[in-house]
């Protein structure tokens, strides 16, 4: 023999022996598509209508600007995903905060100037600071790009958003207050129109 005395088959393959790595549910199966959730328009993945889900407990992410405004450059009737459409959309602020300075008899208190940076598509902060020689304290990035939560959050509102820039002249930001002096064309334009 040739080793297969127990295969009494009429012809075809013979069985596929009962092993680790060897089983199948449907060896006959031809269908091997995969569901997905994307589906690409003008060459952009986006998110098909999935059913949401019905846990209104603890939302994942308050209502944001992506789902509040619409991104410039935008035609109406012409999709455009939010996160494509604000992309690259930064509001920027000009601020100061005056800090006390007790060991300094001579100078109460000192002002840092800042620029202030709010990114559309995520709702995130980044603070810069302006750089003065001889000032005696570190400069450049004060506080790195991320989403600031609220000192007292509010269900659904657990994050600094667009709307704790307009119509104020102070912003706290981690007990800190950063008083606004003035915004550029694109901020001003962005609050007018939305």
């Amino acid at each position: 023999g040739t080793g297969m005395s127990n295969y009494s088959g009429t012809g075809g393959d013979p069985p596929v022996p009962f092993l680790p790595g060897n089983s199948f549910a449907d060896p006959n199966r031809d269908n091997f598509r995969k569901s997905h959730a994307f589906d690409y328009r003008s060459g952009t993945p986006v998110e098909m209508d999935v059913p949401a889900k019905m846990d209104t407990t603890v939302p994942s992410r308050p209502q944001s600007t992506q789902q509040r405004f619409r991104g410039t450059g935008q035609q109406d009737g012409e999709f455009v995903p939010a996160f494509a459409g604000l992309d690259g959309k930064v509001l920027r602020f000009d601020a100061f905060t005056a800090e006390q300075v007790p060991e300094n008899l001579t100078e109460p208190f000192r002002v840092r100037i800042f620029t202030i940076l709010y990114h559309l598509v995520d709702d995130s902060v980044q603070i810069n600071e302006h750089k003065q020689q001889n000032s005696g304290h570190a400069q450049g990035v004060f506080m790195k790009r991320h989403r600031v939560p609220r000192k007292d959050p509010k269900p659904g509102e657990e994050f600094v958003s667009l709307f704790d820039f307009a119509d104020t002249k102070t912003v706290q930001l981690y007990s800190r207050d950063f008083h606004l002096t003035g915004c550029n064309d694109f901020t001003q334009q962005f609050y007018e129109v939305n």
